[in-house]
């Protein structure tokens, strides 16, 4: 009993740190969520129909998942090259091809393709932004059918966070006229990604 005791003593603030570290997870990702309902509410430019926006209560999210928040292996391509991906209305959008994040969720490993848009990172506070699309085994059934999207923040190393918690949908998940970059064969998962936004018209 002492030996347990001695034991508890020692690790309590290895303990303590986790739960205050989970916590400050937590509610980072509940005040993310918060800032965008409101910007999808009060926007001008929001994708929320008009006539949708008098019962709109923010959007429909999974419960938040601290595995799903990895990290992952960044690896950059010595040689990026230009893609064009296919967008929801017929045209297309030119990314830089220039990195992959390779992961293990759920005890098997994945990879993803990272991108950039020259034009984006061209913007204030821009320069380090990733661009990843993703489908899964959720689309169609609870999250929208053309896939969601990460916003990342390039590091300086080759350690990379990856929160599926923070996936969400373009905004052509809530309305036409939008051009929406269509996610890449390569970027699709075999396997259920349960957090972050959901379908908003459905009930499933």
């Amino acid at each position: 009993m002492m030996r347990k005791l001695i034991l508890l003593f020692l690790f309590a603030p290895f303990f303590v740190s986790i739960a205050n570290s989970q916590s400050a997870w937590y509610g980072e990702l509940l005040e993310h969520r918060k800032k965008r309902d409101e910007e999808l509410r009060m926007e001008e430019k929001s994708p929320i129909p008009t006539d949708y926006k008098e019962q709109f209560n923010g959007l429909r999210y999974f419960e938040p998942d601290n595995s799903y928040h990895v990290t992952a292996e960044f690896i950059r391509i010595k040689k990026p090259k230009p893609v064009w991906f296919a967008t929801s209305d017929g045209k297309e959008k030119e990314y830089m091809r220039f990195a992959q994040i390779k992961f293990v969720l759920l005890g098997k490993q994945y990879t993803l393709a990272a991108y950039y848009s020259e034009k984006i990172r061209a913007q204030e506070g821009m320069s380090k932004h990733i661009f990843v699309p993703f489908k899964d085994l959720t689309n169609l059934i609870e999250t929208y059918g053309g896939g969601r999207y990460l916003d990342l923040t390039e590091p300086e190393d080759n350690v990379l966070q990856v929160d599926f918690n923070r996936a969400y949908n373009p905004y052509c998940a809530y309305s036409d006229g939008y051009s929406c970059p269509k996610v890449p064969n390569e970027n699709y998962l075999e396997v259920k990604i349960p957090v972050g936004e959901k379908n908003l018209y459905t009930e499933k």
